[in-house]
């Protein structure tokens, strides 16, 4: 009874992340999938990366309800080594312009940002924020 419960067990870990690693092989190759990019959020096996931007001013605003706006940013965002790389993300609210944010981001995806003091961007990415 116990083994049958153990080897139960195992396939079912091993099914499960053979599904993570297939979930983060397919993301990495189909980018605009949304429905992958969402599940993929809570894949483990798909590290977080930060950025940081120095906010601009909206590119879009679009209207979702009587006194909610959804403005789009389009900028480029540089990781700790002082790497660019092109990033849309959307706030609820418009941001102070010439601000600085950290963007976690996930296989292209932003999940979150927080404001952020100069002096806390690392050295490579600041240099090239200004």
């Amino acid at each position: 009874m116990l083994k049958k419960l153990l080897i139960t067990l195992g396939v079912f870990i091993l099914v499960i992340g053979a599904l993570m690693l297939v979930g983060k092989i397919y993301g990495e190759h189909h980018p605009n999938d949304s429905v992958v990019q969402d599940l993929n959020k809570y894949n483990p096996m798909i590290p977080k990366e930060a950025y940081f931007v120095k906010t601009n001013q909206p590119v879009n605003k679009e209207k979702l309800d009587k006194d909610f706006y959804n403005y789009t940013y389009k900028t480029v965002g540089y990781d700790e080594q002082g790497d660019g790389k092109k990033i849309t993300y959307t706030a609820t609210k418009k941001l102070k312009t010439n601000h600085y944010l950290k963007l976690t981001m996930k296989q292209g995806q932003v999940l979150n940002y927080s404001e952020v003091k100069t002096n806390d961007i690392p050295k490579n990415a600041n240099k090239n924020l200004n």
